[in-house]
């Protein structure tokens, strides 16, 4: 059952809940509608995220083989979070000064909307509907679209084909680099929630300066090649780390 209450017209509405997230240096106001349907929930990975940027922990992940820095700083950073249902992450990326999309299906954005205005990130946060299979007709693509210089992603593989979001990765990625005019500086950042020793680690080897396929790929950031270059399947291109708890 998705709804579990009515309003005064007898229509079938979600039952809020909301909690208090304390990410270390600062905490979020999240409202959940548990019994709604999968993406209103918050789940694990969706606060390890929240908790490792809050933290710093991701700002300061470096390239073992080269020292580049893996990610933007999140400062004044455009930031887009994809599937992101209440928004632990995006929300904050936005109290560390990030301009943040959060994006998620349209029954979602008056959640998202309810988070923002909790967390009084009115100014720095917004809510949009995003379809990943529509990703090429949002304002994310095309002409007018301004460049990202991060993704955030947490908890949305939930099946082991996931076209409809390697493709809306990749496309995103083309975008920022052509509109850009430079590599991009940022790459996706892809949660996971297991284990239990509550660290953060890289779940693939990061690109920096990585031989694939008889290529070098220089570090990401200035001069860095954009990703996609090389041709590789978009899959290759998504860099991830993996949160422990």
């Amino acid at each position: 059952m998705r709804q579990d209450q009515a309003d005064a017209a007898g229509t079938a509405v979600p039952l809020p809940l909301v909690q208090e997230i304390d990410l270390g240096p600062f905490a979020l106001h999240i409202e959940t509608w548990p019994k709604y349907r999968i993406g209103s929930s918050l789940w694990p990975s969706g606060v390890l995220l929240a908790k490792a940027l809050a933290s710093g922990t991701l700002s300061a992940a470096r390239c073992p083989k080269t020292g580049a820095q893996l990610l933007p700083a999140l400062h004044d950073a455009s930031v887009l979070e994809l599937g992101a249902g209440p928004g632990a992450p995006g929300l904050a990326a936005a109290r560390l000064g990030a301009r943040v999309a959060l994006t998620d299906y349209a029954e979602l954005v008056p959640l998202m909307e309810r988070n923002i205005a909790l967390n009084q990130l009115t100014g720095t946060a917004r809510a949009v509907a995003l379809d990943w299979s529509a990703a090429a007709s949002s304002e994310f693509a095309g002409d007018d679209a301004a460049p990202l210089d991060l993704i955030l992603a947490a908890d949305v593989v939930y099946f082991e084909e996931q076209d409809p979001l390697v493709d809306a990765l990749k496309l995103f990625f083309e975008e920022t680099v052509q509109s850009a005019g430079r590599a991009a500086s940022g790459w996706p950042l892809q949660a996971h929630a297991a284990g239990r020793c509550g660290e953060v680690q890289r779940s693939r080897d990061c690109r920096c300066g990585a031989k694939d396929g008889g290529q070098d790929e220089e570090a990401a950031g200035e001069g860095a090649e954009a990703p996609g270059a090389h041709g590789r399947h978009p899959r290759d291109r998504v860099a991830s780390l993996e949160i422990r708890r």
